[in-house]
């Protein structure tokens, strides 16, 4: 009878033994089905230490037709699909009432060492097709069926077998009939199907135990029953007649406590088993996870089997990269040792560093938090931003192998973009246009929240915005370094805080209201355009102010929004004070008390030199206007300006923007001095932000 065609009405049950039947035979044939998301199987494109992997999940026809889900993790050598070289292929078959997320844990295991991993669900488990299972029977032509599948493919050389249970006696059913398997481990297989039902039928896996006088009349009913909706007899199942066969090297595991599958039904296949066989007796039961150790033993028998070096690694740009720094997963009996934490930090910093100008000190922050940074792009190229460090949290396809996913969140004059470390580059993740002034600062605003991963680049005055989500789910603790590369540009301040979850509820609200709102604003703009001319005259003095905004840098962390207001209110009435860190942009609303302001750049404050200039769109200025010193513009007459500036040495040449020339400051610099306020296009390699505040526990690289 053909698999999964059940003749129901071929055998009647009736009598004492009917319960103890219909719990054998769902028991043997039809235990508990595993549904689950695909999504469990991790992303299809993902990175271990020493290896990038890909997923690919297919779907196999067995020889009745029914559809197999499967997946294929591959390691990704950066090889196109015709030059790469065919890999050992270790296939993993689930026990019953189980699927191929069982094999999972393996991911980590045989991927770094170039060995790739296919999985898939038996005939009647997990997401395949089928109604029912034959504990080997029938699953022995699934596994040729993909074994098939594998070989068309010219992907694979050996081929490998990691059995357990069901899985277990599937592979012994198989091999004797196919010698090119490379070798084979066997967790907990039986070594007789009617003597594992009579185990059974008076164990505690059956609500009532059925009693002894009565045991040999259940098994025939049970053996009818099978035969009459599975097809197969379980007296016929018997894989310790198919052992002495069977010449591939095989490894052998089972459980001191299993009680579902007594280990000696796997002592006496190790016995009977005439290949080179190796024997492992494990703690735990039946579904206990094995240990590392045992695990690192199958995985140094396949090692051997196939011929491959253990400590051998596929090329990897990113693997050789992180070695190139001296942080190198060291590998102990073909077992990668993950790199603690505080070196995995470390590695994000060397990456980060690479092609830098600048990075400042390190900040730990618990997400979600926000960030600011006031910064001023000096060159064409520059790139300024945030470097962050994100520690993914162990998963069921990575454990803890995975390495930090290393962002950089930065502006340049035309765009804000997320970019993401790889083996040998940096690959764009989102990035969307805005416009920014050369020579201007801007406030840079990073928001980084979790469960799942979201980030957030902004600029001070809320547009543009650039959002990105990331699949994988990370640690909550987020490295942060503010870092400049390409060209010239200076961070000036930059503070956290926390953010409260209900913030982004709120924001979320108020999109669709503020949207409605600029809508009704359009449509009263243009009413009022054609039908009151003087309010067009009340818009242009609004337009104007942003001429009465300044930039003011160089606070101390001491100085509040009152204290600074108290402070310049002495230029004028004051109409809007912003405080994000140790920068404020301060709004006048007349023109005289912006000129009075503009006076005191350069002046000191509590300890600090002042930079006050005029702010424009976005929170920027253009460092048009100046101080005291009397310098005709920037770069010339650095030596003539201001005298408490020319105390600073470098700093000096802020004192170099004003409106005249060729006036002399209060004090002259010395010759030394002079030397050391040539203009500045920006921070060099391996200089830090001397403004910059962070409590670190670190130096700057």
């Amino acid at each position: 009878m053909a698999r999964n065609e059940p003749d129901v009405d071929q055998v009647s049950f009736e009598g004492p033994a009917s319960p103890y039947v219909l719990a054998l035979w769902n028991l043997i044939i039809r235990p508990p089905r595993r549904r689950y998301s695909t999504s469990r199987l991790g992303p299809t494109d993902f990175r271990l230490w020493g290896c990038r992997v890909k997923r690919f999940d297919i779907t196999v026809r067995n020889p009745s037709g029914l559809a197999l889900k499967c997946s294929h993790w591959v390691p990704d050598t950066g090889e196109s699909e015709r030059d790469a070289e065919p890999r050992p292929v270790v296939i993993h078959l689930h026990q019953s009432a189980s699927c191929r997320l069982e094999a999972l844990p393996l991911v980590p295991m045989f991927l770094p060492l170039g060995i790739s991993l296919f999985a898939f669900d038996f005939a009647g488990c997990g997401e395949s097709e089928g109604e029912y299972v034959s504990l080997g029977w029938f699953e022995r032509d699934d596994l040729a069926a993909c074994i098939d599948f594998l070989r068309t493919t010219a992907k694979v050389s050996a081929v490998g077998l990691w059995g357990r249970s069901m899985g277990a006696v599937t592979a012994l059913l198989h091999a004797d009939r196919d010698p090119s398997i490379g070798g084979m481990v066997l967790d907990s297989p039986f070594c007789n199907l009617r003597q594992l039902v009579g185990e059974l039928a008076q164990s505690d896996y059956l609500s009532f135990k059925v009693p002894t006088w009565m045991l040999a009349v259940a098994i025939a009913f049970v053996r009818l029953r099978i035969m009459s909706l599975c097809g197969f007899d379980i007296d016929k199942l018997s894989p310790e007649n198919h052992v002495g066969a069977s010449f591939i090297p095989a490894l052998f595991i089972g459980a001191h406590n299993d009680d579902f599958i007594a280990p000696h039904h796997t002592q006496k296949l190790y016995e009977a088993y005439t290949g080179d066989k190796e024997l492992e007796m494990v703690d735990g039961d039946h579904d206990s996870a094995r240990s590392f150790a045992t695990n690192q033993k199958a995985l140094l028998f396949f090692c051997r089997a196939f011929r491959c070096d253990p400590g051998a690694r596929p090329v990897d740009d990113g693997f050789s990269r992180i070695s190139g720094y001296g942080f190198v997963a060291k590998a102990r009996d073909g077992h990668t040792e993950v790199l603690n934490r505080r070196c995995q930090q470390d590695v994000c910093r060397k990456i980060i560093s690479e092609g830098s100008n600048t990075v400042c000190e390190r900040q730990r922050l618990a997400a979600p938090f926000r960030i600011d940074g006031a910064v001023q792009l000096e060159d064409g190229s520059a790139q300024a931003g945030f470097g962050i460090c994100l520690m993914p949290l162990p998963s069921d396809y990575g454990g803890f192998s995975r390495p930090p996913t290393v962002l950089f969140a930065y502006l340049t004059l035309g765009a804000l973009r997320v970019e993401r470390a790889t083996g040998s580059s940096w690959e764009v993740l989102a990035q969307t246009s805005a416009q920014l002034d050369l020579g201007a600062p801007v406030l840079c605003v990073l928001e980084v929240r979790d469960s799942p991963c979201r980030i957030m680049l902004r600029l001070g005055s809320g547009e543009p915005v650039l959002q990105l989500s990331l699949v994988e789910e990370h640690d909550e603790e987020v490295c942060i370094w503010p870092v400049v590369r390409g060209g010239a540009a200076t961070f000036f301040e930059c503070a956290a805080a926390p953010l409260d979850d209900d913030e982004e509820e709120e924001e979320e609200e108020e999109e669709p209201k503020q949207t409605k709102g600029k809508e009704k604003a359009a449509k009263s703009e243009k009413a009022a355009k054609s039908k009151k001319p003087e309010k067009s005259e009340e818009k242009s003095e609004k337009s104007e102010d942003d001429n009465l905004k300044i930039f003011v840098g160089g606070l101390p962390w001491s100085c509040t929004e009152a204290q600074l207001r108290k402070d310049f209110e002495e230029c004028g009435e004051i109409a809007e004070v912003a405080l994000p860190a140790k920068v404020a942009f301060v709004t006048f609303k007349s023109k005289a008390a912006v000129e009075k302001a503009l006076e005191f750049d350069g002046d000191e404050y509590e300890g600090k030199t002042l930079q006050i200039n005029l702010a424009k769109d976005r929170r920027n200025f253009k460092g048009d206007r100046g101080g005291k010193g009397k310098g005709k513009d920037r770069g010339k007459n650095e030596d003539k300006g201001k005298g408490d500036k020319g105390d600073k040495g470098d700093k000096g040449v802020k004192g170099a923007k004003g409106k005249g020339k060729g006036e002399k400051g209060k004090g002259e610099k010395s010759k030394d001095d002079k030397k050391q306020t040539k203009v500045k296009k920006g921070p060099s390699k391996g200089d830090t932000v001397k403004s910059q505040s962070f409590d670190s526990d670190d130096d700057s690289v």
